[in-house]
């Protein structure tokens, strides 16, 4: 969990990000991430939202909060990104684990 929320210095997260991040963790979608994904979700969760979500952004940012609809259309985009990012990490599909 403090890996995820984690923020780089001198580059926070911008709100819409960290509600991402909190509903990754409180809705299970960070379990199904390996930890060596975890930096690439973060890496490439502003952008997914700029692109998949920008209405949920939208709404977020004009009145601070995330209704129940938007909540979850949040939580289905950040579930295909764990989900890909799962998918591209090694070893993962894999259950003879990672190759030597």
């Amino acid at each position: 969990i403090r890996r995820i929320l984690r923020q780089p210095p001198h580059h926070p997260f911008r709100l819409a990000d960290e509600v991402a991040l909190l509903l990754a963790v409180q809705t299970a979608v960070r379990d199904a991430l390996p930890p060596e994904a975890v930096d690439a979700f973060q890496a490439t969760l502003a952008s997914t939202l700029d692109s998949e979500a920008a209405d949920i952004l939208a709404e977020i940012a004009r009145t601070g909060t995330l209704g129940t609809a938007g909540r979850e259309a949040l939580v289905a985009v950040i579930s295909r990104l764990a989900g890909t990012l799962a998918k591209g990490t090694p070893g993962v599909d894999d259950p003879a684990g990672p190759a030597p």
